[in-house]
């Protein structure tokens, strides 16, 4: 299914569509490939979904980043990996 969506955005950017594209390509959490379309794009509510997104992996990555900080002085990796776990798991719903 997801190879099918790839090569439907992809059709669809081919054919000036880029808002059918970016929506394929949001769904699919396939970011490197919505980011070019996005300033095709005027549709707010497709925009505040990127962003919104582009925001909690945003955060995500600080998060992992302070963690690391965090659990090298601690050396409490068990409590690390569960926070890591249950962060990836909330934002790629």
């Amino acid at each position: 299914m997801l190879k099918q969506s790839q090569d439907a955005a992809r059709l669809y950017e081919e054919g000036d569509a880029p808002k059918k594209a970016a929506k394929i390509y949001i769904r699919t959490k396939n970011w490197t490939a919505a980011a070019p379309l996005m300033s095709r794009i005027v549709a707010p509510k497709l925009h505040a979904e990127y962003a919104k997104v582009r925001t909690d992996i945003s955060i995500y990555v600080r998060v992992c980043l302070y963690i690391s900080k965090s659990t090298s002085a601690t050396k409490d990796w068990t409590t690390a990996i569960s926070i890591y776990l249950s962060i990836s798991i909330s934002i790629y719903k």
